[in-house]
C-alpha cells in the first residue's frame, strides 16, 4: 500500500503517467480506507475483484423498484454485514459470490458509510468557451480537505 498525500503524488509512481493519472484519478482516493458499496462506481467494484454479473446485481439492487439510481426508491446497504444477506433476497448468489462479497466485508474492503465526500463544480460564463473548474474533498463535518481549482 502507498500512502499519498494528495492524489497527484500518483504521477511519481513509476510506470504512472499523465495520460494514465487522469484514467485513474476519478477511482482513486487518499482518503478512505473502505469502498462504499451504495456510491462506488462499476469500475471500482471490478477493481476490488468483484466479477461482473455480480457487479450489475449490485447496481441494480441499488436502483430499486424503478430501475433508475436517485430516486426514492432506491435500496441501500445499511451495514457491511448486511450486504450478503440484503442481495441474497433480491438475486441468487453462488456459494462463490457469496464468498467473495463475504472476504471483502471481512477484509474491511467494502463499507456502507462514507466520511469523506468529493465535490467537482464546472461552471461556464455566459455561453463563452470561458470556464472554470472546482475539485474539493470535505469531510462529514463540511471541513475541506482538498482544493483544485482549473
Amino acid at each position: 500500500m502507498i500512502n499519498l498525500e494528495v492524489i497527484e503524488e500518483l504521477l511519481l509512481v513509476k510506470g504512472i503517467d499523465k495520460a494514465t493519472f487522469e484514467k485513474l484519478k476519478n477511482f482513486v482516493t487518499i482518503y478512505e480506507k473502505g469502498v462504499n458499496i451504495n456510491t462506488a462506481p462499476y469500475e471500482v467494484l471490478y477493481a476490488l475483484g468483484i466479477e461482473e454479473k455480480l457487479i450489475d446485481k449490485i447496481i441494480n439492487y441499488r436502483k430499486g423498484e424503478d430501475g433508475v439510481l436517485g430516486t426514492l426508491d432506491d435500496n441501500v446497504f445499511n451495514t457491511p454485514t448486511s450486504i450478503v444477506s440484503r442481495l441474497s433476497q433480491y438475486f441468487s448468489l453462488s456459494v462463490s459470490k457469496v464468498a467473495n462479497l463475504s472476504n471483502l466485508v471481512a477484509e474491511r474492503k467494502l463499507t456502507t458509510f462514507s466520511n469523506y465526500f468529493t465535490i467537482e463544480v464546472k461552471a461556464e460564463l455566459n455561453y463563452s468557451h470561458t470556464y472554470g473548474k472546482i475539485f474539493c474533498v470535505v469531510d462529514r463535518e463540511g471541513r475541506i480537505l482538498y482544493w483544485r481549482q482549473d
